[in-house]
């Protein structure tokens, strides 16, 4: 079988990744994989559902607040009840054992999400963000503004899970 019929690229802010075109998980994930293949051992259940129920609420939120469309935000709880619901449980493929702060987890939640989000507000790349900040959010996972990659479609899930403060409130926090 050719190989360009079992996978697709995808891009991110490190460039280009085949990724199996059957997953809903992206560049980033793809590349975790590669980079940790330390056991067999996979999240538990219960985790990939509590990641899910944190999404759904963070969209909700942003909603309430108007810091993201609505309709944007509805595909977004939509697809995070999926993932509550272990409808996407094959798509968490990562390594329980990892290095870091868990941006390679969060990121594979990010990516079911908005390419399943992406899917229901009408096909592959009907989610978009544009991040007139980007470092507003995560440093180790921000796109570039403008990108249609499955990162950038995750901005709005990243978006939902990190509040944009002003400058001042954060400088204020850390005193």
């Amino acid at each position: 079988m050719d190989k360009s019929a079992e996978t697709r690229v995808e891009r991110d802010s490190m460039g280009e990744m085949q990724v199996p075109a059957d997953a809903y998980y992206g560049a980033s994930t793809q590349r975790a994989v590669l980079n940790f293949p330390i056991s067999d051992l996979r999240f538990p259940r219960q985790f990939t559902r509590a990641l899910g129920q944190i999404k759904q609420v963070a969209a909700r939120t942003n909603a309430a607040l108007g810091t993201i469309d609505p309709q944007i935000a509805e595909a977004i709880v939509q697809a995070a009840q999926e993932v509550i619901d272990g409808r996407f449980d094959s798509h968490f493929v990562l390594d329980i054992f990892q290095t870091g702060s868990g941006t390679s987890t969060n990121m594979n939640a990010n990516e079911v999400i908005a390419n399943r989000a992406s899917e229901l507000l009408g096909g592959p790349g009907a989610l978009t963000c544009r991040m007139p900040r980007p470092f507003a959010w995560d440093r180790s996972s921000w796109a570039m503004p403008g990108r249609s990659s499955a990162v950038s479609r995750a901005c709005a899930t990243r978006r939902a899970s990190y509040p944009r403060w002003p400058l001042a409130a954060r400088r204020s926090a850390r005193a």
